[in-house]
């Protein structure tokens, strides 16, 4: 555990004689020529070359908040990270800020601008105390001029990367280091990690550290000196830290319930901040969390995430926005205590596994997600995060709300078959449909229930009219955000929201991946239930057949129905088509696109819901037995949801 890695003298004689600037003690302990020869950018080096490259790095001490660079600043050099972790962000015009990537150790950023010689064009911070490497200007130009094939290497890879970059989201360095600490009154902090810690041990070595354990390691009292002050103790604990960091894949930071020296060493110290709550407990601030959102902003931008635990008793969480209102977070999870599955769910969305399933609209063919989501299911593979447009908004709220199969077939057929919410019309005001009958089928299936107090995290898309913007909903009443989400403008009421008009969101964005790929950072699955050609008909239009012509082939069984549109086919299609230029971005974005063939059905054809909930499943079936069998795997994304799928397989068969 405590036991320190050799370094040979004459490693630590070259590296005390080639650096720029004194490296602190605990840095010489990294071999830091390997880390710099295994970053692409100098794997394929020789070891003259490297060693040149080497002797002109200088080391950079960096603060947890500082500002490395700026956006407009000269870009006159390029950092690598030893340890410690950089936040790359770019700011737009309305001055917020976007986040691009986190990098952490044997990573790079500035390569770019020190090639071109250009301005910076993003802005990076310092996540946590970050030892770095700097390679100069003048530098990179002696080790050009010495090493000229070298330049040709550094290129590619340069070029390579920026390709990578263009074609995807958020770029996140794996986490290592991971602070816990409470939010709210009291909870019972070794009973989580109880169960979470066996969980991420599963994903590789971890180390448990709380202030007892560090003691017991390097002495009583330790654990009170305080961080930063450089002294002999101080210097002895971040170098054993860094040590253990080396060693393990995760390190766990367990805050101590006050504010403590150790609590902050462990703010200092975290790639990511988890604060423990019980939903028992009071939401209000404690001592730590004062001073996390206040004085502590300064020297860390780890992003945080929120635990609420619950009892198993429990059958909806509540007053979420209450919790979520006072604390900044990135994301939350309800937890109940012994349920394992919950914690598993959060070790997946840590390691960038969480799975997020996007659900497109299409009107009655949004029937077919039933079918597709029991195919998951079945499959093994865990879904962690859903979000929908339209259609897909309901069907997707109904699964976070841990609805079951035969359930959600209940309710579609209740709502939308048997009380013909498209066969309830109104005089053609605001749209041509009852929307008492709409908000009354939305509030039956959803009730009061507000999106944060679901037990998987959901997002739903409308489109604002008075804004042209795009509208996610996170918060909120479920059954509004489903409601909005779903207007197809002309055919049902728009919702209005704080003075706005909001309606179906396909018409901006029908399949939201790209969205769902930056929240979850996990595998994405795409379920378009739209068809790229829909509406054809069998006649020209010198043919065109007259209104009572139609209508009556339509109500007489012994003609065959004319097959022409209808003005609620054409209102619905036309909803669609504005976002239909995205879907190609948006399945490039996901790693698994469910395209079933519905071209068959009409949008309105509810009647034929057990048809097309059928096709979904048989057809999602098919696909990820073909996955499963799939060589070599498109993307990343791809492994995962297989490896899901044989792990959970397995724990089936085993039990």
């Amino acid at each position: 555990m405590g036991h320190k890695k050799i370094i040979p003298r004459a490693i630590k004689h070259y590296l005390s004689q080639n650096m720029k600037l004194i490296i602190p003690s605990y840095l010489i302990h990294h071999d830091i020529q390997k880390l710099v020869g295994s970053i692409d950018l100098f794997s394929k080096l020789n070891r003259s070359a490297l060693r040149d490259v080497m002797s002109e790095l200088t080391h950079v001490h960096i603060r947890g908040g500082a500002t490395l660079f700026r956006i407009n600043d000269p870009g006159d050099c390029m950092y690598i990270v030893i340890t410690g972790r950089l936040l790359i962000y770019s700011v737009l015009p309305d001055q917020t800020h976007k986040m691009i990537s986190e990098i952490g150790p044997g990573e790079y950023v500035g390569e770019l601008e020190l090639l071109m010689a250009e301005q910076r064009n993003l802005t990076v911070k310092a996540i946590r105390d970050t030892e770095l490497l700097k390679l100069s200007k003048k530098g990179f130009e002696r080790l050009v001029k010495k090493h000229p094939n070298a330049l040709i290497h550094v290129t590619h890879t340069i070029v390579n990367r920026i390709r990578k970059v263009a074609f995807s989201q958020e770029q996140h360095s794996p986490i290592r280091t991971i602070a816990l600490l409470h939010a709210g009154t009291y909870c019972n902090m070794d009973a989580f990690t109880e169960t979470f810690i066996p969980i991420l041990e599963k994903q590789g070595a971890t180390l448990l550290l709380n202030s007892e354990r560090l003691d017991s390691y390097l002495g009583s009292g330790m654990a009170k000196v305080d961080f930063g002050i450089w002294d002999e103790k101080d210097n002895r604990i971040v170098e054993w830290l860094c040590e253990q960091e080396r060693s393990f894949r995760f390190v766990i930071y367990q805050g101590d319930i006050g504010l403590t020296p150790w609590t902050r060493r462990c703010l200092r110290q975290a790639d990511r901040i988890l604060l423990v709550a019980s939903s028992r407990g009071s939401h209000e601030h404690n001592a730590v969390e004062h001073y996390i959102f206040g004085p502590a902003r300064e020297t860390t931008n780890a992003r945080m995430e929120l635990i609420i635990l619950h009892d198993d008793s429990v059958s909806f969480p509540k007053n979420t926005a209450r919790w979520l209102n006072e604390r900044p977070i990135m994301r939350h999870h309800h937890v109940q205590r012994y349920r394992v599955q919950h914690y598993e769910r959060i070790v997946r969305f840590l390691t960038d596994n969480a799975v997020g399933l996007v659900l497109g609209g299409g009107g009655a063919r949004g029937c077919a997600h039933v079918g597709v989501i029991q195919a998951i299911q079945e499959s093994g593979i865990p879904i962690d995060m859903i979000g929908g447009t339209s259609a897909g908004s309901g069907m997707g709220a109904l699964l976070a709300m841990r609805r079951d199969i035969v359930t959600m077939k209940y309710l579609i057929r209740e709502g939308l078959l048997e009380k013909k919410p498209f066969k309830r019309f109104s005089l053609p005001v605001y749209a041509i449909m009852d929307r008492f009958i709409v908000d009354q089928i939305s509030k039956s299936w959803f009730g009061d229930v507000q999106i944060e107090d679901l037990w998987l995290n959901f997002f739903c898309i409308s489109t604002n009219l008075s804004s042209g913007e795009v509208v996610i909903h996170q918060r909120g009443p479920l059954w509004k955000a489903t409601r909005a989400s779903s207007s197809l403008p002309g055919i049902f009421a728009p919702v209005i929201d704080n003075h706005q008009v909001l309606v179906d969101g396909g018409l901006m964005e029908n399949i939201p991946a790209g969205k769902m790929k930056t929240m979850c950072g996990g595998p994405v699955i795409l379920v378009n239930v739209t068809p790229k050609k829909d509406l054809t008909v069998d006649f020209d239009y010198d043919n065109y057949p007259g209104p009572l012509t139609t209508l009556w082939s339509w109500i007489n069984p012994l003609v065959d129905a004319i097959r022409i549109p209808s003005l609620v086919d054409i209102l619905v299609r036309v909803a669609g088509l504005s976002s239909m230029s995205k879907i190609q971005f948006e399945e490039n974005i996901a790693d698994l696109v469910l395209n079933p063939p519905l071209e068959k059905f009409g949008l309105l054809a509810f009647s034929e819901m057990d048809r097309i909930i059928d096709l979904g499943y048989q057809y999602t079936r098919q696909m990820l037995e073909h996955l499963k069998t799939k060589d070599p795997y498109d993307s990343i994304g791809q492994y995962r949801l297989v490896s899901l799928m044989k792990h959970n397989n397995q724990l089936s068969v085993a039990s």
